[in-house]
């Protein structure tokens, strides 16, 4: 079964879709980067769930909020390892690609399953000079539960954010990734993921 198809995929969705194109202060007054960062982002999301519009066009919005603000730059070569150093220039831009496509296409098939209507965060712990872990709780309709997630938020190009990671229960997207990148090289080589990445619904 692919990654994606996976219940931690439909259960962090939400959070996940936060990012999108618009340009968000790095910073708030007394705020940590990171931490207005997410705080933006949850806005955004929360908004888009409560205009009135056609599923499909949700389904579009959240899939250019993916496409523009996952961290593949750093994701791609921890996920793919040594195979990363050894693919050629040209496959590395048609993983790139290839990849933002799969997860665009792959989360936003269980956009109506979130439906978040509030979340907040609980902790902030400074990683190294350039990552930020901030855990959240989030509500959302049709759900009782209130589960943690753990965001890897990287600071790039000045005071730019994106996410590398979102974990819970020590379950982290990342190594779910790398997982099934490297298990697709292995079957049939860079090529073969490439291919897999476009063909993934």
């Amino acid at each position: 079964m692919r990654l994606m198809k996976t219940r931690f995929a439909a259960a962090s969705l939400g959070l996940f879709l936060m990012a999108n194109t618009l340009s968000f202060p790095a910073y708030a007054a007394g705020e940590d980067g990171a931490v207005a960062y997410m705080k933006n982002l949850a806005n955004s999301v929360v908004a888009v769930f409560k205009a009135e519009k056609p599923s499909e066009e949700r389904r579009k919005i959240f899939s250019e909020m993916i496409a523009q603000n996952l961290d593949v730059d750093s994701l791609l070569p921890y996920a793919l390892g040594a195979s990363w150093q050894n693919a050629s220039d040209t496959q590395k831009a048609a993983l790139k690609e290839a990849f933002r496509q799969h997860a665009a296409r792959a989360y936003t098939k269980f956009l109506l399953e979130s439906f978040i209507i509030e979340y907040k965060i609980v902790n902030v712990s400074p990683g190294d000079s350039e990552k930020t872990l901030v855990s959240t709780k989030v509500e959302r309709q049709y759900d009782s539960r209130s589960p943690t997630y753990n965001w890897t938020v990287i600071r790039y190009g000045g005071d730019n954010y994106r996410v590398f990671d979102v974990a819970e229960a020590g379950i982290g997207l990342s190594g779910l990734l790398k997982q099934e990148c490297q298990s697709q090289v292995e079957k049939s080589g860079i090529d073969g993921l490439i291919t897999y990445l476009k063909g993934s619904t």
